[in-house]
């Protein structure tokens, strides 16, 4: 269940939320199953936190850091992830038609149960085996007139 007054203090201020997240290094940043619906979370430091299950559709997430995000089940339709960095997230059954991860570190990302062909995938860096799996899943995608 998400910690209520950090899901306040990052809708309030994503300037503040990294303040605070300055001032207190070692605090578990739960925000798992967060309503979090067209939130501007451009730079915000999101590392290791835990965003299970929350609605992250829509958000502007430009330049975000999200490295060893747990993001299991999470809605990210929609959202704008160029230049943010998910290295070493955890993504498993992630909602993701019509993000935008343009730019993105994708490094090390865990990645099952997720349809990967209807997000934009341009100058993502991503592993070798993502981005067969990608290709993959774009090709199957492509429906070829006769």
């Amino acid at each position: 269940m998400a910690n209520e007054m950090l899901v306040s203090l990052l809708k309030r201020s994503v300037e503040e939320f990294n303040m605070w997240r300055t001032v207190h290094p070692t605090a578990h940043i739960d925000l798992s199953g967060a309503e979090l619906f067209r939130t501007n979370l451009e730079r915000a430091n999101l590392d290791g936190a835990d965003l299970s299950g929350s609605n992250l559709s829509d958000c502007v997430m430009i330049d975000a850091s999200l490295r060893r995000a747990n993001l299991a089940c999470a809605k990210l339709g929609g959202a704008c992830c160029v230049y943010a960095n998910f290295s070493g997230a955890a993504l498993g059954g992630v909602e993701l038609r019509g993000t935008d991860f343009g730019s993105a570190d994708m490094l090390n990302v865990s990645m099952h149960n997720v349809e990967l062909a209807g997000a934009c995938w341009d100058q993502a860096t991503v592993d070798p085996l993502l981005k067969r799996r990608i290709v993959a899943a774009i090709r199957k995608s492509i429906v070829c007139p006769k």
